[in-house]
């Protein structure tokens, strides 16, 4: 994606909805804007949690006077359940509690807990039960496409997990067993990524993880599945998107 139409989508992406009407306007598929959206509701909450938790009495008020979960969390744009555990752990109720409810509201005895807990599951993309496990889903089987890829190529590879048994402490998704040459570059190991590689997701994967690969293993590839800017650059760190794995040349 092009610098001018990230920065275009962006600012937009609001919720669901907002995916379907973008994805209309520009071009760009529903799955990389739904992840993109994702992807700017953590950072979001990241940076306005410690806010959120300061107006916990405030948010216990409101709550106690009538206001759904719900509708606190539209009101000042924070995850439901986010706002509703800040709620409820204001109320006394303990964490572990709190994620049984989440994970079986019906098991509920309180209807308006009850009823209020669902709502906050079902209109949370990021933060209930199902968008956890998503989250976590499309993670494990990006990975195990590029797995069942490279294995097809008949390049051999140590995986995260052998990594860890060879005492490596920073370990990449693929550590290759041998160099190849894709796009002109060589690669020593691939990691992958169920992401889109904007500015700020690539600096952190930098800062974490991708600058350490390159000193320990030399050059490699990070692979955002469903797209990156184009505009970025990392002299050891090729980048690739789902459309990219495909033209691999093994030499």
């Amino acid at each position: 994606m092009d610098r001018e139409t990230y920065e275009s989508i962006y600012p937009k992406l609001e919720d669901l909805k907002s995916v379907e009407s973008l994805s209309l306007r520009y071009g760009v598929p529903k799955p990389t804007l739904r992840v993109l959206l994702t992807q700017k509701i953590i950072r979001e909450t990241t940076r306005k949690h410690g806010v959120m938790k300061k107006d916990a009495k405030k948010f216990r008020r409101a709550w106690d006077h009538g206001d759904s979960f719900l509708k606190i969390s539209r009101g000042v744009g924070f995850p439901p359940v986010m706002v509703a555990s800040i709620i409820l752990v204001e109320n006394g109720v303990s964490r572990n509690m709190f994620r049984t409810y989440l994970k079986s509201p019906n098991s509920i005895k309180d209807k308006r807990l009850k009823k209020e807990i669902s709502e906050a599951v079902e209109n949370d993309l990021v933060y209930s039960p199902n968008g956890a496990f998503e989250q976590l889903k499309r993670g494990r089987d990006i990975e195990k496409k590029i797995f069942d890829w490279l294995s097809s190529q008949g390049i051999s590879f140590m995986t995260e997990e052998d990594c860890r048994r060879e005492n490596h402490t920073k370990t990449p998704d693929f550590l290759l067993d041998e160099p190849v040459t894709f796009k002109g570059k060589d690669v020593c190991w691939v990691e992958s990524k169920a992401t889109f590689g904007d500015y700020k997701e690539f600096k952190n994967d930098f800062k974490k993880q991708l600058r350490h690969y390159v000193k320990l293993f030399g050059p490699g590839a990070v692979v955002y599945w469903y797209g990156f800017l184009k505009e970025q650059g990392e002299p050891n760190i090729l980048f690739l998107s789902r459309s990219d794995i495909k033209d691999l040349d093994n030499n």
